[in-house]
């Protein structure tokens, strides 16, 4: 699933201009991707491509029914 594409026509206008050609440009990518994946053994992941949106950033994330581990930016 993605939502509309938003950020980057917003990002466009802001640092180029309102009338520039990237603040023009249709972008088909969504800001916002999210797939849910089911494996044979019936495990689910939900795997999440976010580059547009402004929020904290993490490297990698890996959650379990016992835990989680965070991998952050160095």
């Amino acid at each position: 699933m993605s939502s509309n594409s938003v950020m980057l026509r917003d990002y466009a206008e802001l640092n180029y201009g309102k009338d520039s050609l990237y603040a023009k440009a249709k972008f088909s990518l969504g800001d916002y991707n999210a797939s849910l994946v089911r494996t044979v053994n019936g495990k689910i992941m939900t795997i999440v491509h976010d580059t547009s949106t402004p929020h904290p950033r993490e490297n990698f994330r890996l959650q379990g029914t016992k835990g989680f581990i965070i991998q952050k930016r160095e």
